[in-house]
């Protein structure tokens, strides 16, 4: 009886192993994709050109190596008033790039992003530019920090709190020799920030850190380590140069679905990763931020 049981688990132990080798196949039917209209500018008041993004939604098995696409017109809007319209694309890029002569600059009310494009309805967003960080206090302490297991400098800052507004930052840094005749170079650096602030999100591409009140009026303070690239022997040998972008709501949506979607890269467990938008009737995003700098 026991060989019995054991020769019909064999045979099916068998079988099952013929049928997985063999495989199953099925015809599944993919409906077919319909291209949509994809637009995208960041812009901050400190910016010297606007450059926007205008592309197409693909297919699954779409086998083109790009989605751009030429012979668009971007609108810039400020309450209903056209300010800014271009259609000049980079050559190298392919991105929509409008040279300013001055900056930006600060423009009140409601601003709207247009794309237009011959085989597509037009793609619209609207966005304010946010108030400018007030930042409180902001100090170095140098070898204080933390990058892993490696000693690193510490980068303190405070911003004051604006009742009735959400405030969301991204803090960013770069620095330089302070002594030109010394050194013979004062060129401005890029330098990663890290934290482990439970509140923070890091940007890993970017280098930068990003800080929300989540909804809660309150003064914030962050300490965040970055590597002194040079090597110096003190603070008094370099100056820091601390960026702090106050974020609008479409702003830190887009940036948090930005670092959401780089932690999951590496995930093969994590859930798919939607990156903001909120272009309407097509995809893209329109987002505006307002940058103050401190150097110490």
């Amino acid at each position: 009886m026991k060989k019995f049981i054991f020769l019909s688990i064999l045979a099916l132990g068998i079988s099952s192993c013929e049928s997985f080798t063999q495989g199953v196949i099925r015809d599944i039917d993919l409906p077919a994709h319909t291209p949509e209209l994809v637009g995208t500018l960041l812009a901050d008041p400190s910016d010297s050109s606007l450059v926007g993004i205008v592309s197409q939604t693909r297919g699954l098995l779409d086998s083109n190596s790009t989605a751009l696409l030429d012979n668009a017109v971007l609108n810039l809007y400020q309450d209903g008033d056209l300010i800014h319209t271009w259609s000049t694309q980079d050559p190298l890029t392919g991105y929509y790039v409008l040279d300013l002569n001055d900056t930006l600059g600060m423009h009140p009310g409601k601003l709207t992003f247009e794309v237009l494009h011959p085989e597509f309805d037009a793609i619209t967003a609207s966005d304010q530019f946010p108030p400018q960080a007030i930042i409180s206090d902001a100090f170095i302490n140098p070898g204080q920090g933390q990058i892993f297991t490696f000693p690193a400098d510490e980068l303190v800052v405070s911003v004051k709190d604006i009742p009735g507004v959400n405030q969301h930052y991204i803090f960013t840094a770069d620095l330089r020799y302070r002594d030109f005749d010394l050194y013979q170079d004062t060129n401005w650096y890029s330098i990663e920030l890290f934290t482990d602030d439970q509140r923070a999100i890091q940007i890993g591409g970017a280098g930068a850190v990003m800080l929300s009140e989540n909804g809660l009026d309150a003064d914030l303070s962050i300490s965040m380590s970055c590597f002194d690239l040079f090597g110096s022997n003190g603070q008094n040998d370099i100056e820091y140069r601390i960026h702090v972008k106050t974020l609008s709501d479409a702003s830190w949506n887009y940036y948090r679905s930005i670092a959401s979607y780089e932690q999951a890269q590496n995930n093969p467990f994590s859930e798919p990763v939607l990156i903001y938008s909120n272009m309407n009737d097509g995809y893209g995003v329109f987002a505006l931020s307002n940058t103050t700098e401190i150097r110490i």
